[in-house]
This record gives C-alpha cells, sequence and structure tokens, in this order.
C-alpha cells in the first residue's frame, strides 16, 4: 500500500535527521517543516487531487470530506495511544482504518512517537503514560495534529516556492530530498503546475540536490524523473540548461552504471532537455553521448534502458554534426545494433533504434559503420519480426534509404538480406499509411540509384 510505502520512507528521513551529528533545535525544526510539507503533498496523491484544477479540487475535496465523515471511528480506548498520536495519522485516515489498526501498520517507535510535526523527536521529554480512567494528559507543544479516527483536512493546491525552500534548507539529508523529488514529480500534473514549479526554482533546487548527493542511487533517480516532469515545459528545458541539471544528470549515469533505474530515468531527462538546440550542445559537450553507450552497453538485456537510450541518441545527434560525429566515435552505432538484436520481438525498441540509425547515419563515417556493424541485416529483421507495425515499417524503410544512398558495399549488403522484397512485402501490408509508402519507395529507389 501507498500509506505503508510512505510511512516506511518517512521514518528513514526521520532516522537521517535524528542521527545527524550536530543538528541545531532550528534546523530539526526546520526538517519537521520539511516533512510536514511532503505528507501533504503525498496525501494529495492519494486522494488524487489535481491541485492546479481548482473546481474539480473543490468538487473533489467536498466529496473526500462527506466520505471520510461517514467513517466516522470511535476514539481509541487507550488514551495514551489517543494523546500520542502517530505522525502518519493523516495517512491511517485515508483507507478507512481505525485509530487502532494504523498503529499496528508503523514502525514501533513511531508508535510512540510524540505528535511533534510529523514525528521527529522532540527537544521535550514525552509525559509517562496516563492511568486508563485518567483524562488525557496535555499534548506536547507543536503543531496540533488530527486525532487518530478523524478525518484530516485536505491539502491546499501545492505552493512550489515555500517546498523549495524547506527542501533546500534540508539539502543534507538524502531521504528528504530523495522524498522531495518525488513530490515535484508527483506534483507536476498539469502545465501550469510545471511553470509554477520553474518559477518557483524548483529546477535549481533538484539540481542542488544530485549534487549534494552524487553517491546516493535512489535521490540521483528520484531527481532525474522531478526533471523528466518538469522539462516538458519549455521554459524549463531553457532553466535545466542554465543550471546544470546536464552535467549532474551525465554525473548520475557515470557514479551508477550499474543501476538501471538510474540509467533509463537519466537517458529520458536528456530527451526531454534536448528539445533544446543549445542543451543539444552542452549534452555533447558533458559526455552524454559517451555516458548513453556505456547505459546500453551495461544493460544490454533491459528493455526499458535500450529503448530510452536510443531515445535518447535521437535527440543528441538529430541535425547535429558534431554530436553525429561523437556518437560514431563513441560506439553508439554497435550499440543500437546490439540493441536491435538483443530486443527482437519488442516493438518500442525496435522502431527507435531504426530512428537513431536514421538520425546517426546521416554522417558518412558512420553509415559505413552501420553497415559494418550488421545495421541493414537488423532493420529487415525488425520488418519481418513486426509486420504488422507501421510506426516499425516506415522507420526501418527509412533507414534502409539512409544506410544504402550512395553506397555500393551496403547496397549489396542489403540484396543479400532480402530488402526489396521485405519492403514491398511492408507497403503491400500497409497500403493505407502515406509514410511507409513514401519511405518504401525513397528506399527502393535508393537502392536501385
Amino acid at each position: 500500500m501507498f500509506r505503508d510505502w510512505l510511512s516506511r520512507e518517512v521514518d528513514q528521513a526521520v532516522g537521517q535527521c535524528d542521527n545527524g551529528a550536530g543538528w541545531t533545535v532550528a534546523e530539526l525544526q526546520g526538517h519537521e517543516r520539511v516533512l510536514e510539507s511532503l505528507r501533504d503533498q503525498f496525501q494529495a496523491a492519494v486522494f488524487g487531487v489535481m491541485a492546479a484544477a481548482p473546481t474539480r479540487y473543490a468538487a473533489q475535496c467536498e466529496s473526500k470530506k462527506r466520505k471520510l465523515s461517514d467513517l466516522a471511528l470511535r476514539p481509541s480506548p487507550t488514551a495514551a495511544k489517543a494523546a500520542r498520536a502517530s505522525p502518519f495519522q493523516h495517512l491511517a485516515a485515508l483507507d478507512g482504518r481505525s485509530g487502532e489498526q494504523a498503529h499496528a501498520g508503523f514502525p514501533a517507535e513511531l508508535q510512540t512517537a510524540p505528535a511533534v510535526g510529523v514525528g521527529l523527536p522532540s527537544q521535550t521529554p514525552a509525559a509517562p503514560p496516563a492511568p486508563r480512567a485518567a483524562p488525557l494528559p496535555p499534548a506536547v507543544s507543536g503543531p496540533p495534529l488530527v486525532p487518530l479516527g478523524v478525518a484530516a483536512p485536505l491539502p491546499l493546491p501545492p505552493d512550489f516556492r515555500e517546498l523549495v525552500t524547506l527542501l533546500r534548507r534540508s539539502l543534507g539529508v538524502a531521504q528528504l530530498q530523495k522524498l522531495g523529488c518525488l513530490a515535484l514529480r508527483n506534483m507536476m500534473s498539469n502545465d501550469d503546475n510545471k511553470a509554477k514549479a520553474g518559477a518557483a526554482g524548483a529546477i535549481e533546487f533538484t539540481v542542488a540536490a544530485m549534487m549534494a548527493h552524487t553517491s546516493n542511487a535512489a535521490v540521483q533517480e528520484k531527481a532525474c524523473r522531478a526533471l523528466i516532469s518538469m522539462t516538458i515545459n519549455n521554459d524549463n528545458k531553457v532553466k535545466a540548461g542554465a543550471a546544470g541539471a546536464i552535467e549532474a544528470t551525465v554525473a548520475a549515469m557515470k557514479a551508477h552504471t550499474s543501476d538501471a533505474a538510474v540509467q533509463e530515468k537519466a537517458c529520458w531527462a536528456l530527451i526531454n532537455m534536448t528539445r533544446n538546440n543549445d542543451n543539444q550542445v552542452k549534452e555533447g559537450a558533458a559526455g552524454a553521448i559517451e555516458a548513453t553507450v556505456t547505459a546500453m552497453k551495461a544493460h544490454t538485456s533491459n528493455a526499458a534502458v535500450q529503448e530510452k537510450a536510443c531515445c535518447a541518441l535521437i535527440s543528441m545527434t538529430n541535425k547535429s554534426d558534431d554530436n553525429q560525429v561523437k556518437a560514431g566515435a563513441a560506439g553508439a552505432i554497435e550499440a543500437t545494433v546490439a540493441a536491435m538484436k538483443a530486443h527482437t520481438s519488442n516493438a518500442a525498441v525496435q522502431e527507435k533504434a531504426c530512428w537513431a540509425l536514421i538520425s546517426m547515419t546521416r554522417n558518412n563515417d558512420n553509415q559505413v559503420k552501420a553497415g559494418a556493424a550488421g545495421a541493414i541485416e537488423a532493420t529487415v529483421a525488425a520488418m519481418k519480426a513486426h509486420t504488422s507495425n507501421a510506426a516499425v515499417q516506415e522507420n526501418a524503410c527509412l533507414a534502409l534509404m539512409k544506410l544504402t544512398i550512395n553506397s555500393d558495399v551496403n547496397k549489396a549488403k542489403a540484396g543479400a538480406a532480402g530488402v526489396v522484397g521485405t519492403i514491398t512485402s511492408a507497403m503491400a501490408i500497409h497500403s493505407s499509411s502515406i509514410k511507409v509508402q513514401e519511405y518504401g519507395s525513397d528506399a527502393l529507389k535508393a537502392l536501385g540509384d
């Protein structure tokens, strides 16, 4: 369950804050505020509320409030436990469980945590448990929380600037940065939120978190997720380039070559950021092409990594002579052909790999390398394996045209591989596809010239 996962994640953050040598009371209070803000944002995610759609948001709030009020629960029979509520009581209320049941799902140390903010250690010793018949003891000082068994108020739409400010204050706590990046990613539900996040400095914060925790794979992966979501926005692509997001992403790939999740999300982040010409140049200079090829070689059996890596190569080499040369030198063509051979049944890998070959073989030297690497044979195999997939056929036809045009050596390879018959068959099957017809005709023309 999401609630159980969140309780474990925040518990780790609490532990990091508690174990941090030299934390001042002010710093601990700052970490409390970060956790409280993150809890509210994740609570919004649990409810499925779209924060930047006021009318829908208000309607859902009212609906949830009515539903939760119908689930009104009796107070806990144990007075002490009711007074010393779990920091995750808001989430406990969401799934309709009783206070006793909700407590049972949390770590033991949190079941008795004083109600301070969101559960960080209090500087005030907790009062001893009251006798069963005695009145409830006074609450420990701190932000009030809703008693167990009572529905918590729904959070307001996100305040990105406040959240970013709070997260920056806790930059040294890796778990908080991980949760913060994940919260930002979850909050990118619409274009308005993406713009607000960019204006609030969320991209700069994400880069700072990556730089502060270079050895922490979880932080790097969640940070890349946040960048993916935020850089769909064109203005945010520019901000990401200026903030050093490209360099931080490449550094993450180099530091965590064996982590498939980091590699996949980093490639995806590069894709989104590269749809900006200046960023394409920066990625080439930062070593993004070489890092992408390394990812492909390290995770040959992982289709998700191969697909995203091919997409990254497309973005970085498209209409960039310099990056096409870098790709050829880095072994990107051989890695792409290897991906096609390893994932013959995966249409997405085949489609994106053909597209990557199209983009990279605008360079004559790369055309020769592709022919030598078996790109023509791999492309024909893709067409035969995915005869009904128009996208694969379309990209494959265009790739074959790029691979064979003005190259007698590659034309001979194409003839031996049965390219003419394969293209003719594709055009017959996809007679209604304008692009298959166009690219198929172009490929046949290139073979005949």
